[in-house]
């Protein structure tokens, strides 16, 4: 088996997120990809023959439900030039088809990014009757045959649903949200309540970092851990797009990130699967001129909305006064937690 725990540093690796398929088993409300029965229109060995040439690179199975096409990613992971290659597997996934992979499969999996929108209520507002329950019967299903480190990711679209995550715990090795791309629902009234809801869960965070360093809330280990590091020395786009990761289609086009296909023109592409340049992109001046940028590492290149930003801002405040309260014992127990728990962290964008 592989584990999170055994990766030293993700900086080291290029990201390459692989569609396996265009379709979804679920109809999520907020949802605004086109699903389709689309699959790979390029072969296992081409994706392999184009990525061997970097020495560390993690290969993050998406979709749609990446899941829903298992002969895809079989081929990819059993692929003979891969064998002595410096590999990390994962997948974004909504968790409710690991039933359907071979335990060996299974096993060969670092982590996953798995879609949960609170607890059974929120999530299943969203996702569908019974979607929740399916996917802690997958979870155990999964924890039979791997060590993969699951993260619960959030989209969220009601600022109360990151109140389900101090029960995360029980299921989940961490946790990451992100506010809805599609900006429908976040105004001045979701921010209010969202920034509420954000100190309570931070309350949370601070009774419970030392008590428990198995769990890891991901935008606080994030934000905290380059607190305690001096930030970044030559702040850039923290997500990667572009620089280390990039998103390969079904196509076979390559794009920035997943959600760039969905939203950049097609002058953003960045070449197609057997020919490709990774692109650097600029910060907004909004990013540049912020006081906590080497914290925060800039939002998405895709989003220009300041409502993103005030939350990320709230994030460093309370960590700066938490951190400022703690004793020299207490501040270096604290680094060596974070040190520890940020092995999943930054398999994230860290702020959301």
């Amino acid at each position: 088996m592989t584990n999170y725990l055994n990766i030293k540093d993700y900086d080291d690796y290029k990201f390459f997120f692989v569609e396996t398929t265009a379709n979804c088993n679920l109809r999520c409300k907020y949802c605004y990809y086109k699903k389709t029965d689309k699959k790979p229109e390029y072969d296992a060995d081409k994706l392999v023959s184009s990525l061997e040439k970097f020495d560390k690179i993690v290969i993050c199975f998406l979709g749609g439900e990446p899941f829903l096409n298992p002969e895809f990613i079989e081929e990819v992971m059993n692929h003979p030039k891969l064998e002595n290659k410096n590999v990390i597997f994962a997948s974004n996934t909504n968790g409710t088809c690991f039933n359907k992979i071979k335990p060996e499969i299974l096993s060969k999996f670092s982590f996953h990014h798995l879609s949960i929108d609170g607890e059974k209520e929120n999530h299943d507002f969203f996702r569908g009757q019974g979607v929740f329950y399916k996917i802690i019967e997958n979870l155990k299903y999964l924890r039979k045959y791997s060590d993969a480190g699951i993260i619960a990711r959030m989209t969220v679209s009601n600022p109360n649903q990151i109140n389900d995550i101090p029960n995360f715990p029980k299921y989940f090795d961490a946790v990451y949200w992100q506010l809805n791309n599609s900006r429908e629902e976040l105004d001045e009234y979701f921010l209010e309540v969202y920034l509420k809801n954000l100190n309570i869960l931070f309350d949370y965070w601070k009774e419970n970092i030392f008590k428990n360093k198995n769990f890891t809330i991901i935008p606080f280990v994030g934000m905290c851990d380059l607190i305690l590091t001096g930030g970044m020395e030559n702040p850039d786009l923290i997500c990667g797009s572009g620089t280390d990761h990039v998103n390969i289609c079904i196509d076979g086009s390559v794009y920035p990130c997943p959600e760039s296909p969905h939203r950049l023109l097609d002058k953003e592409k960045l070449g197609l699967i057997d020919n490709f340049e990774f692109k650097t992109y600029s910060l907004k001046k909004r990013c540049k001129d912020c006081n906590i940028l080497k914290y925060c590492g800039g939002r998405c290149a895709m989003t220009d909305d300041e409502l993103y930003c005030k939350g990320i801002i709230e994030i460093h405040k309370l960590l700066t006064y938490f951190i400022e309260s703690l004793t020299e014992n207490q501040l270096d127990k604290l680094k060596n937690i974070i040190n520890y728990q940020k092995g999943l962290a930054y398999t994230t964008e860290v702020t959301p």
